[in-house]
């Protein structure tokens, strides 16, 4: 059946037709456009603005020359807290705010505002000396309650310049101390199982060239540096604490940690004798209120030197026999402050059991210890790799621990007694300090001088 063609007039009404609904279609646009209310307008500007927030501001309760800032917005689609420091100095605190500034647009930024979101920041502040802190802030976005997002930005301030301090500043711009810290880096990693996450970390290749920017993620504290690096894994970041007393001279001047010096175990005018007999003797795990003063008494009966391994929770307790320790002359060491099985511990503990030791010797008597022993004498390469000081052993072990007999004592020393040995007692144990005054004597009678670990070392390769 064939189609009749459209006449004219029927073509001049469907163009009409077509021509009213383009310009019905252009109306309500234009309509929307300009006649919708302005709230509806406004909607994609007002959430491209950050919320009017509070802010409160105090004085920091454990560093007085720092503030406190708690800032907050209470608002129904993009609110925060943030938890900050400022220095109440123009610059650095101009720095801190920009910062902050750039966190709350980047967050505003990224929101989803077909949900609830929230930017969280939290500071922690890690004092070095009295006038140097080093600075975290760690951010945190979520999303529906789910983070999405976060960083820890780092800050080293020098309360003295009223300024901060990069790591390059840190280390006096110098390359050659930029190297040795990556090869204490490497070391530690290689030596420590439990940093086995890092074993394939940038710094840990073969080909990498040190680069400054590399190691902005550091806090400073009096016992570690402390570096933090990614993994790739889980965890995801990392704490690396190399021990003060290995990078302290690798600092600027002005940073370096005054470490008290070492009591003068070793007389300047000290004069090598080869030809004399000499042994060490030792005194573990104390000191003791009752029975360390009277080894000392016995000590100074016979002129003989020795040297003491205290506890450094003891020495908390006691303070005092520390000090009359190194007062009169004898050789004061590091024990641990728990007296653990270091081999057992993680290196984070091991180093804080030795340098809570270390800093309750210092207060006590105003020198550092010169030696260490560990506990039970377990030691092993990576335990003395943490530990700043060279583990000190024994070859005669009284076992006076164990039989509590002062005869037994004696007669331990008699029957091992020989050149350069180190006489292993302790001085927490009264049947020891009934025991002493006939092992000196016997010692002496046989024509042996009795010195402190650091002066017999100076005998022995």
């Amino acid at each position: 059946m064939s189609r009749k063609p459209r006449s004219k007039t029927r073509k001049l009404q469907l163009q009409s037709l077509s021509i009213l609904g383009v310009v019905a279609v252009v109306c309500a646009a234009a309509y929307f456009f300009f006649f919708q209310p302005a709230s509806l307008l406004s909607k994609t500007a007002e959430t491209q603005t950050i919320p009017e927030s509070s802010i409160t501001k105090t004085a920091h309760a454990d560093f007085p020359a720092l503030f406190n800032v708690v800032e907050t917005a209470e608002h129904t689609t993009t609110p925060f807290t943030l938890h900050y420091v400022l220095t109440g100095k123009a610059l650095p605190d101009a720095l801190l705010k920009d910062y902050i500034q750039q966190l709350k647009e980047s967050y505003i930024q990224t929101a989803d505002f077909t949900g609830s979101n929230n930017l969280v920041l939290d500071a922690t502040v890690i004092p070095y000396q009295d006038a140097f802190y080093s600075f975290t802030l760690h951010k945190r976005i979520l999303q529906q309650d789910v983070q999405v997002s976060s960083e820890t930005k780092y800050f080293f301030y020098d309360a003295t310049a009223e300024k901060f301090v990069t790591f390059k500043q840190l280390l006096n711009h110098e390359e050659d101390k930029l190297a040795t810290i990556v090869a204490l880096l490497r070391q530690t990693v290689e030596q420590n199982s439990q940093y086995d996450h890092l074993v394939n970390a940038f710094f840990m290749q073969p080909d990498y060239v040190p680069t400054w920017r590399d190691f902005e993620r550091f806090t400073l504290a009096n016992d570690a540096l402390t570096f933090t690096f990614a993994t790739n894994s889980t965890p995801a970041l990392m704490d690396i604490p190399l021990p003060t007393e290995k990078i302290n001279d690798l600092l600027r001047e002005a940073y370096q940690l005054p470490l008290p010096k070492m009591a003068n175990v070793v007389p300047a005018d000290y004069v090598l004798d080869p030809t004399k007999k000499r042994v060490a003797i030792t005194f573990d795990d104390g000191p003791s209120p009752t029975v360390t003063p009277q080894v000392l008494d016995t000590l100074k009966k016979y002129n003989a030197k020795a040297t003491f391994y205290v506890l450094g929770n003891k020495v908390e307790e006691s303070p005092e026999l520390a000090k009359r320790i190194v007062d009169e002359g004898h050789e004061i060491g590091n024990h641990t402050w728990t007296h653990p099985n270091l081999v057992n511990l993680t290196d984070e503990a091991i180093l804080d059991e030795y340098t809570r030791t270390t800093n309750a010797i210092i207060q006590a008597t105003g020198y550092t210890p010169s030696t260490f022993r560990a506990p039970y004498g377990s030691i092993n390469e990576r335990v003395q790799n943490v530990v700043p000081l060279e583990a000190v052993m024994w070859s005669i072990d009284t076992l006076d621990w164990k039989h509590r007999n002062p005869n037994a004592t004696v007669n331990i020393v008699n029957a091992n007694l020989h050149n350069n040995a180190i006489i292993l007692m302790h001085d927490i144990h009264q049947p020891t300090a009934n025991a002493l005054d006939r092992v000196l004597a016997n010692i002496q009678a046989a024509g042996y001088e009795m010195v402190t670990i650091s002066e017999l070392s100076l005998y022995i390769d």
